[in-house]
């Protein structure tokens, strides 16, 4: 079970990382970088506070008296999703800036026919989530399990544009009073860009360690993103991953 714990702590960790190399990539080319800063801001408070209670099944019940570094810091690891936006408006925020670019947002404003078109194919092919240079990209990935993670994501997530494109034609200005189904969507688009990200940033850093964390975030992440329960091959990935971190392995290490 603490081997469990473990494991998810250190897939977690690579997922952040992996998320804030891919934002602070996005700002250094030129590029605004709104969309890849809220992904990492959600995805990274709730790893922190989930890794907070895993710990405290890890520490028990003394982690709540005076003087537990965890206890004493838990409203720190808590609050990680309230502060600097609250992750549920920034998923709200996330879906808004994916939607801006569709041809239903030009409507009204001045726009010609010619551009909704082009507006529409460019949105339609997704050139944020599913560029031909990303797919080539995915398909060079050199660990065969990263590669068909990131694959399989990337065509995931080329599916949630079609579901968003029919969101949007079914219920117009209406949308915005269906939050829930929103933040389900931004939370399936959250979950499938840290695969992405987070098999890229492994596949770069190369060694077995961070390979194998890696392979459970994404897991974890297309578990979610899909709705299903862990399955058994997932529980003994974890528990391999488990166990290295036991010996003494690290995610940083040749």
């Amino acid at each position: 079970m603490v081997q469990g714990r473990l494991a998810r702590m250190a897939a977690s960790t690579i997922a952040c990382d992996s998320l804030a190399t891919w934002a602070a990539a996005a700002i250094d080319d030129g590029q605004s970088g709104e969309l890849e800063a809220i992904i990492a801001k959600i995805i990274a408070s709730q790893c922190v506070r989930e890794a907070a209670i895993e710990a405290i099944g890890v520490h028990g019940g003394r982690a709540f008296l005076t003087g537990h570094p965890l206890g004493d810091s838990l409203h720190d690891h808590l609050a990680v999703s309230i502060y600097e936006g609250e992750s549920d408006l920034l998923g709200l925020a996330l879906f808004k800036g994916l939607c801006k670019h569709h041809p239903l947002a030009l409507q009204g404003h001045g726009a010609s026919r010619s551009r909704r078109v082009v507006e529409w194919l460019a949105w339609r092919t997704g050139r944020w989530l599913r560029s031909d240079c990303g797919m080539a990209s995915d398909r060079a990935i050199l660990d065969r399990v990263l590669r068909e993670h990131a694959c399989g994501a990337r065509r995931m997530l080329a599916g949630l544009a079609v579901r968003i494109d029919r969101m949007l034609r079914r219920y117009g200005k209406s949308l915005a009073d269906r939050q829930l189904e929103i933040a389900a969507v931004s939370a399936e688009v959250q979950q499938l860009t840290s695969v992405l990200a987070t098999t890229h940033y492994a596949d770069a850093v190369g060694n077995t360690s961070a390979l194998l964390a890696a392979d459970c975030w994404c897991r974890m992440a297309l578990a979610r993103a899909r709705g299903r329960k862990l399955t058994a091959a997932d529980q003994t990935a974890l528990a391999a991953l488990g166990k290295s971190i036991v010996k003494g392995d690290t995610l940083d290490g040749p």
